[in-house]
């Protein structure tokens, strides 16, 4: 598989930095925001194939940030999304009818994420 350019959306630091270390082994290029309003900014200069976002941020929900890249970004540059939360709560499948990729439902270890993330990705490229 080539080398995916991923944005992870999630505000805890640690959190980014297992992220970006675990998929950067895997030889993908990855982006970081603490921030889900400036990530969208960053989504609207750059293309992404992946966009991992943690639902519960001060900001924007994750799933709120989905909703915003839906009105912006047009249907052939809108990457792969993947929810992260531990709310069940969530409406998976309108979500996913709606075009997110898929929800990682949390507690997951980092091998697990990524594995998650490129297999479904695998199978939308």
């Amino acid at each position: 598989m080539s080398s995916l350019r991923i944005l992870i959306v999630d505000d805890e630091y640690d959190i980014l930095e297992i992220c970006k270390d675990a998929f950067g082994y895997e030889g993908h290029d990855v982006v970081t925001m603490l921030d889900p309003e400036k990530a969208l900014k960053e989504i609207k200069s750059r293309d992404f194939d992946v966009v991992i976002s943690d639902e519960k941020m001060p900001t924007l929900t994750g799933t709120e940030l989905f909703y915003l890249m839906r009105k912006i970004l047009p249907k052939d540059r809108f990457p792969s999304f993947f929810l992260s939360t531990g709310d069940f709560g969530i409406d998976i499948k309108h979500l996913k009818e709606e075009g997110m990729t898929d929800i990682l439902i949390k507690p997951y270890d980092i091998d697990m994420l990524v594995d998650f993330v490129l297999q479904r990705t695998q199978k939308v490229a």
